[in-house]
């Protein structure tokens, strides 16, 4: 663990990170790997703000979620910096969370179109992979995200593991019969 002005910080590995009573935003919280990565934080202590663009779906995800207090569910576009209800989270989570005012003016927010980001998965660890965003010229606010890693790279076998898995885990296999 590593102490930055008297809090606890987060370890070097995913795994092991506390917590404990700090405020996370989650964009897109409504579905897929931003519920399943709310869900593993607010395991692990966390407060949990999500955001997404659809109120029915937003009060899904914080039905889902479950925890009272600890989850805080906001209608915003977090894709367009310019979006007030985004704006008035990002005030009102600053008032709350010194942490958070102190993040959210270290990390300036800028639409980028490629990149690197490392993920750490639970079930296969770290995987590197290259994002690409494809906006339609007709319709800017629709943006297509792709992730690839490098073929025979272990980010490649990691995917590869997790696309097993994931067909293993969600299509139930079919009674044998004699």
């Amino acid at each position: 663990m590593t102490r930055t002005n008297g809090h606890t910080g987060p370890t070097s590995h995913p795994d092991t990170q506390d917590f404990d009573g700090r405020t996370v935003l989650i964009t897109g919280g409504t579905s897929g790997m931003g519920l399943a990565t709310a869900r593993v934080l607010l395991d692990r202590g966390a407060n949990v703000v999500i955001t997404g663009r659809d109120d029915a779906r937003l009060r899904r995800a914080e039905a889902e979620l479950d925890s009272g207090e600890r989850v805080f569910a906001v209608r915003a576009d977090s894709a367009r910096p310019d979006d007030p209800r985004l704006a008035e989270l990002i005030g009102e989570l600053s008032l709350r969370s010194p942490e958070f005012r102190h993040w959210w003016a270290e990390h300036p927010v800028r639409d980028k179109t490629s990149g690197h980001k490392v993920f750490h998965h639970p079930l296969v660890g770290r995987l590197e992979l290259v994002y690409e965003t494809l906006r339609s010229a007709d319709d800017p606010d629709q943006a297509l995200v792709t992730c690839t890693a490098d073929l025979a790279s272990p980010s490649d076998d990691a995917l590869r593991m997790l696309i097993a898995w994931e067909a293993d885990h969600t299509h139930p296999h079919p009674a044998r019969t004699e």
